[in-house]
C-alpha cells in the first residue's frame, strides 16, 4: 500500500477481487485498509476496460460498495461483470482528500444528552467502536477476546501428608527467623481458641531440612519429624513437645533427638 502525503490519499496498487462483483455494488478484496468513502477507484478485468467508480461504503475489512461517480449515494453500480475468473482488479490513484470544515467535525463528534460531550472513542481502522466490559471490581475496561486454558493446579503441602498419621485438617507453617535455610526455626499454628500462635523450636534444630511431618501420639504430645529429600527421605531431627493439657496452652518440655 502507498503512504499518505499531507493532503492526499495513498496509491492503492491493483488488488484482485476475491469474489465476483455484486449487482448491489459490492466488491470483495483481501484488504480494504486503504480504501475510503468518496475515493475514486478503477476496476478492470480481461474483458472489461478500466472503469471509474466511487467508494460509497467501506463495510468491513474485506468488503466495500461502489457506484458511478456521478450517481447518488444510494444508487449502487452493478458490478457483476467483474469476476474472479476474468481476473478482475481494483486500484486507486493518489488523490486529494476532501476538505471537512471544523463545524462538521464538531457535530460528528458531539454526543447529545445525556452525555453532552465531545466524544473521544477508541475505534479500529474501520471506525468500529472498541467495546468495553465491566470488570469484577465494577470498573469499565477494554474488551479483549483471548482463549485462556488453565490445566489442573496442584499444591503439595508436606505437613498435610505425614507418613505415620491421617491427613490433619490444618496446615503447619514453618520457617527460619532470618529467612535462611539454617536459621533458627519457628512454626505457626491455630490454637484451641482460634488464635494464631508461634511454636518455638529449639536452636538445636538449626539443621538443613525440606519436609516436616507432625505426629500426635496423645492429646498433650506433638512430635515434629524433620527430613531432607522429602518425607520419604532421611530423618535428620525429631522434636517432641509436651503440654500440661489437651488445651496446649502451657508447655511442659521440648526435647529434640
Amino acid at each position: 500500500m502507498g503512504q499518505f502525503s499531507e493532503k492526499k490519499w495513498p496509491v492503492v496498487p491493483p488488488l484482485a477481487l476475491t469474489a465476483n462483483g455484486g449487482v448491489d455494488g459490492s466488491v470483495q478484496v483481501s484488504d480494504t485498509s486503504n480504501f475510503y468513502v468518496g475515493q475514486i477507484v478503477h476496476l478492470i478485468s480481461s474483458s472489461v476496460g478500466s472503469t471509474q467508480y466511487k467508494v460509497r461504503q467501506v463495510f468491513s475489512s474485506t468488503l466495500l460498495y461502489v457506484s458511478k461517480p456521478e450517481s447518488a449515494y444510494s444508487l449502487r453500480a452493478d458490478m457483476s461483470s467483474f469476476t474472479t475468473a476474468d481476473s478482475a482488479l481494483i486500484s486507486a490513484d493518489q488523490q486529494p482528500r476532501p476538505a471537512i470544515v471544523s463545524d462538521e467535525i464538531i457535530r460528528a463528534t458531539y454526543a447529545n444528552e445525556p452525555a453532552v460531550a465531545v466524544r473521544s472513542l477508541l475505534v479500529d481502522k474501520l471506525g468500529n467502536k472498541i467495546d468495553s466490559v465491566v470488570g469484577v471490581d465494577g470498573r469499565n475496561r477494554l474488551a479483549v477476546d483471548a482463549a485462556v486454558s488453565v490445566t489442573g493446579i496442584s499444591v503439595d503441602l508436606d505437613a498435610l501428608t505425614p507418613p505415620n498419621q491421617a491427613d490433619p485438617d490444618n496446615v503447619l507453617i514453618a520457617g527460619s527467623q532470618n529467612g535462611t535455610k539454617g536459621g533458627t526455626k519457628g512454626a505457626i499454628r491455630i490454637n484451641t481458641d482460634n488464635r494464631m500462635e508461634v511454636v518455638a523450636i529449639p536452636a538445636g534444630i538449626n539443621i538443613p531440612f525440606d519436609a516436616i511431618a507432625l505426629f500426635e501420639p496423645d492429646a498433650v504430645t506433638e512430635e515434629y519429624s524433620y527430613f531432607t529429600g522429602g518425607l520419604a527421605g532421611t530423618l535428620v531431627r525429631t522434636v517432641t513437645i509436651i503440654y500440661t493439657s489437651a488445651a496446649k496452652t502451657t508447655l511442659v518440655s521440648t526435647v529434640y533427638t
